[in-house]
């Protein structure tokens, strides 16, 4: 290692031009921490990883990456003297080539250097208990009844104390005691091992100097530490996260496409940060597989369907809002719902054991206010559904890997693991336990389901049934009464609660509770005003309470007055405390946002007022917030945080003030839509997409606004002090990045580099102790450099919100360099980069139909696999708008077909006809049902037409299995050379041409959607006017009656109680697709319609009792032609 710095020091001197005090601050860095830069340098030869996650001078030198460090000198805070420990370091990579650089460390380092990092799970009550259970060979229908007492989240020792009935079966049962009493040993002990998702750790020394190593269950390859990255850490060895990222592989992947299709050669780094086309992309919004800014995995379930499912199908429109002002829950309206690539996640498991994926900067509300993952420690309240759908987590006992989708996490095994330990009983075996079975159940009384049913009274059952059914089901007044008896009853009910018979009549609003403070000295109009003034007091923030009154102008003319709650002059900011909003409120507010652009304006709603209290809940006795218990709310403490590797991710976008929603039963901030703000932003540089990615997170989304107004000049920016404006001038005076935090505590109050990252760390992480101290020492800092105690002590408060969400520089500009390139491939070259992302996303059918429409969007037509023009993936039509389905897409078409398919091309050319292709393809693979698919999909098209070939199969198999016997005898046709060949080997008998319907229920079948056209597209005129499409179907909706049309996709049949059949069927018209639900006696009118790939027409009420909209049918007709 010493030659290869001296080597590296050598060639980074040589470079006069750059800075070498820099320079040799960074080397002397890297030699302290012992780091070289072999295998980033590996990468950029292999032309993959991404660069630019730190601002480093030496890296420029080497050519590890092409950026030149950005802005002034600010030497690594991660490397810097004074950080206690190593720091940790993460590395980008196409995720199909990770395990590539993973082996290459390995190999440069000595694979006794290199390994990777050991995570443990730790045995929770329940599983102590079954554990113990099965060692002492006790039923586990037992041990599962004592296991179920336990409630979600609670320890032994807590459930003996708090569940009386578990506590009297320890104290009764002697074999429940001594169960219980070993239970308690092994909880919390390590219960399975696994490897860490993409930490690895590097030592100048074997490793086994340090730590002890073993090989991971059933991989005996890799090499794994039994220490985990925190005792890693603590041993002061250096932990290093390669990461896999899908977003690069695509990048990677049209490069290529470009070199192959126009002959030019580019690298990721020749792709240009300053094009004026990508930024007009940027400010249209058009970012489908551009940005990756979303936060909660795919399997996070909200209502009764998945994030990635609900994105897919866009087909719900309301969700779940906690509304704490008022504890309630409400319907609140989904504005977007978005997709992004993947992110680094995190798994917060609660005591229950329900448990959610989020990035790391994802909000939950805490029994402290809204708070990011990463600071939420365990031990800590977060607000939950205790009735929610939800997933448990759990892993398999023996690899240690997380079990999905597994009720109440009962499961053992990982179903790999499962068939290895299980085997299934021979029949012999199995016989003799069911006749043992059924012998002893008659024995002890038992009989059978159907015992004493007659026709006559299973005939009496059903009416009483149905009797009972329409008496629950009930009749509403109006057709008890008529229309106008049950208006008159409903206004009289009305009556009851009006005036004086309204029980608040004569009483204050709640919060009206206004008059003099004694502790503020000054009337307020309402207690909301009075706790929000100690809020700002609380933070030494000097406030105006009702400042000034203005002047608006209405459209017409008409002048309003308009008199804001507070003033806050530190930060130019009017605060507006408003309950609820009148019309004339609302009109107010809007006008004053409008006419007084120089001021910041903040409306403070009664949800972001219960915020508020949850957040200070200590400062005083607050009216709210309110927890709606009732409908099972509360808070339930967090078990652990780990992290759970990369995955793509997703967020919805909520109706303002109800800015959360209920995922796996947590209840999660909302996203505020990141194409909003670039709309308004209108993006010229790629400065501004930094700032944007920084800027974009629950906490500094209050700055945005600002950042935006100060970039077109509708607000001037003003300094506290002059020294702030060249720290702060290229974010028009918002304090963004961790960097300039620093750069503040350094230049005006004198902090070293070292004591400035400690400043960092205490206000983001809220360290009581050292803010006090840090605080301090700030103010007697600005003093010695001349600056006014009073401007010190502004200062302070005026970095407090700005440094509590600073977000760092460099990774900031390698999230927004990724959105740039790939913004520009887009601009560029949209069919080679929409190949590319159809490509990576070839496994998921529904994502497939996503991106299809955006391609339509944008131009491009995708077509069907083409026997001369398809490869492997999804391919670009040379000199032509177009992309090609690949050939692997087609059902029971296998890898080997298709290379030979794809080399017999290479090497010979085109397929010239039929005859040519059998006689040219000599592959095992293919035979009758692989070739029917090829024909289905329209790989032949250009050939023959479909419906011929599917004739004439047999006649073509048998073609070419001749020609394969011929070759194998070393045989060669006698007709070989002839004209008519091809008519004398392989004659097609003519046969009618099949129709576009059943042409696409064929590329339905084997493609997994309609590719070349769809079924609705020539009924258009039918449905038009007619129908009610299904994208505007929403909640409000409910229980109207409407009228649908579109086709059957799927059916899926149940049997009711009574033996009859019931349907639900997937409906989907050219905007949507959603769920009808048909009854037996529907059915009994027309049973032939049910059947897929029918084309209805559907009348029915629009129904969401489980959370979903859906159709509940009244009648069902087919369209027989269009």
């Amino acid at each position: 290692m010493d030659n290869q710095f001296e080597e590296m020091k050598k060639i980074c001197l040589q470079k006069k031009d750059l800075d070498q005090k820099r320079l040799n601050f960074e080397l002397e860095k890297i030699e302290k921490f012992g780091l070289v830069e072999s295998f980033y340098r590996f990468c950029i030869e292999k032309k993959q990883g991404e660069e630019n996650k730190v601002n480093s001078l030496v890296a420029y030198a080497l050519g590890i990456t092409s950026k030149y460090p950005e802005g002034e000198f600010q030497p690594h805070k991660k490397f810097e003297s004074g950080r206690v420990g190593l720091p940790d370091i993460d590395l980008d990579f196409t995720d199909r080539r990770r395990n590539e650089v993973i082996n290459y460390v390995a190999e440069k380092y000595g694979k006794d250097h290199v390994a990777q990092i050991i995570t443990f799970g730790t045995m929770a009550a329940r599983a102590a208990i079954r554990d113990v259970g099965r060692a002492l060979m006790i039923p586990y229908s037992y041990c599962d009844r004592v296991a179920k007492m336990i409630p979600f989240g609670m320890s032994l020792e807590e459930t003996l104390k708090k569940v009386h009935e578990f506590k009297e079966l320890y104290e009764s049962d002697s074999q429940a005691k001594n169960l219980i009493d070993l239970g308690k040993k092994l909880e919390g002990v390590a219960r399975h091992a696994s490897t860490h998702a993409c930490g690895i750790v590097i030592s100048e020394k074997p490793l086994t100097d340090y730590v002890p190593l073993q090989h991971p269950t059933q991989n005996d390859d890799t090499i794994i530490t039994q220490y985990e990255m925190h005792a890693i850490e603590d041993l002061g060895l250096l932990k290093m996260d390669l990461l896999g990222l899908k977003n690069l592989t695509i990048i990677e992947d049209c490069l290529t496409r470009i070199y192959s299709i126009h002959n030019k050669s580019m690298s990721i780094d020749d792709i240009p940060l300053d094009d004026d086309k990508v930024y007009k992309l940027l400010r249209d919004a058009n970012s489908v597989g551009v940005f990756q800014l979303e936060c909660l995995s795919g399997e996070t379930i909200i209502s009764n369907t998945t994030i990635k499912k609900l994105f897919k199908t866009d087909n719900k429109k309301t969700l779940s809002s906690v509304y704490l002002d008022e504890g309630k829950v409400h319907k609140n309206k989904i504005i977007d719902i978005l997709e992004g690539g993947e992110k680094n996640l995190y798994t917060l498991i609660a005591e229950n054991n329900w448990y959610i994926k989020a990035s790391e900067d994802h909000y939950f509300l805490t029994e402290n206010g809204w708070k990011k993952l990463r600071n939420i420690k365990p031990g800590e309240g977060v607000l939950m559904k205790n009735k929610a759908k939800h997933l448990v987590y759990n892993t398999c006992r023996t690899c240690g890997k997380q079990i999905d989708g597994q009720k109440e996490g009962k499961s053992q095994f990982c179903y790999k693991c499962s068939a290895s330990f299980y085997k299934n009983p021979s029949k012999k075996e199995s016989k003799r336990k069911i006749s043992e079975s059924r012998i002893k159940f008659y024995r002890e009384g038992g009989k059978p389901w159907n015992y004493g049913a007659t026709v006559e009274n299973n005939k009496t059952w059903k009416e009483t049934a149905e009797k009972i059914s329409k008496a629950l089901l009930g009749r509403p007044l109006e057709e008890r009464w008529g229309g106008k008896r049950a208006n008159e009853f409903k206004k009289s009910q009305s009556k009851r609660s009006r005036g004086n018979n309204n029980p608040m009549f004569g009483k204050s609003c709640p919060h009206r509770k206004g008059g003099f403070r004694e502790d503020l000295g000054h009337y307020v109009r309402s207690a909301w005003e009075a706790d929000f003034a100690r809020i700002l007091k609380l933070h030494n923030l000097n406030y105006e309470y009702e400042p000034k009154t203005f002047q608006l102008t209405k459209p017409n003319g008409e002048i309003m007055h308009y008199t804001p709650d507070f003033y806050v002059p530190s930060q130019n900011t009017f605060y507006e405390i408003k309950g609820w909003f009148h019309d004339l409120d609302k009109e107010k507010v809007e006008l004053f946002q409008k006419q007084y652009l120089d001021y910041k304006f903040i409306l403070i709603s009664a949800t972001k007022f219960a915020e508020f209290a949850l957040k200070y809940k200590t400062l005083i006795n607050w009216e709210c917030p309110k927890i709606p218990t009732k409908q099972g709310f509360g808070f339930i403490k967090v078990k652990e945080i780990k992290y759970s590797g990369r995955e793509k991710t997703y967020d919805v976008k909520m109706q303002s003030p109800g800015n959360n929603f209920v995922a796996n039963g947590f209840v999660v901030h909302n996203s505020s839509g990141m194409q909003a703000y670039l709309k308004q932003l209108k993006p010229t540089s790629f400065e501004d997409i930094v700032a944007m990615v920084a800027l974009y997170r629950p906490g500094p989304m209050q700055f945005i606004p600002d950042f935006i107004k100060g970039k077109h000049g509708k607000k001037k920016i003003e300094y506290l002090h002059p020294k702030l404006e060249p720290i702060l001038k290229n974010t028009y005076g918002v304090c963004i990045f961790q960097e300039q935090l620093m750069q503040i505590a350094q230049q005006l109050a004198g902090f070293s580099l070292s004591e400035a990252d400690v400043l960092r760390k205490a206000i983001g992480k809220k360290i009581k102790e050292l803010l006090h101290a840090q605080k301090e020492k700030f103010i007697s800092g600005c003093i010695k450099n001349n600056i006014d105690k009073k401007i010190g002590q502004e200062l302070w408060q005026w970095i407090l919100p700005f440094a509590e969400y600073g977000f760092n520089r460099a990774h900031a500009t390698a999230y927004a360099t990724i959105a740039c390139q790939t913004a520009y491939l887009k601009t560029h070259y949209p069919v080679e980069f929409m190949a590319a992302l159809l490509t990576s996303e070839k496994a998921d059918i529904e994502r497939i139909a996503v991106l299809i429409k955006e391609c339509k969007k944008m131009g491009i037509h995708v077509l069907p696999p083409d026997v001369n023009e398809s490869f492997r993936n999804f391919s670009v039509v040379p000199n032509e708008n177009k992309i090609r389905f690949g050939l692997l897409a087609i059902k029971n078409v296998g890898e080997n077909i298709v290379e030979a398919i794809i080399t017999e091309r290479k090497n010979d050319g085109p397929f010239k006809s039929m005859h040519d292709f059998v006689s040219r393809i000599q592959s095992k693979t293919l035979n009758k049902k692989s070739l029917e698919s090829l024909i289905k999909s329209g790989v032949f098209d250009k050939l023959e037409e479909r419906n011929t070939l599917l004739h004439n199969l047999e006649d073509i198999l048998e073609a070419n299995r001749e020609i394969k016997q011929n070759l194998n005898n070393g045989q060669k046709s006698l007709f070989e050379n002839c004209s008519s060949f091809n008519h004398s080997v392989l004659r097609l008998k003519t046969a009618q041409s099949i129709s576009l319907s059943e042409q696409l229920n064929w590329e339905k079948e084997l493609l997994g959607l309609y590719v070349s056209s769809h079924p609705l597209e020539s009924y258009k005129s039918v449905f038009d006017g007619k129908v009610f499409p299904l994208n505007n179907l929403t909640d409000e909706m409910v229980g109207k009656l409407v009228k649908i049309g579109g086709i059957i996709s799927t059916i899926k049949r149940i049997l009711t109680r009574t033996g009859k059949p019931m349907l639900f069927l997937s409906l989907e018209d050219l905007t949507n697709k959603i769920e009808v639900v048909v009854f037996p006696t529907v059915i009994e009118k027309n049973p032939a319609v049910f059947q897929e790939n029918k084309i209805v027409f559907v009348k029915g009420k629009v129904d969401n009792r489980d959370g979903e909209v859906k159709i509940l049918a009244d009648e069902v007709e087919e369209i027989l032609e269009s």
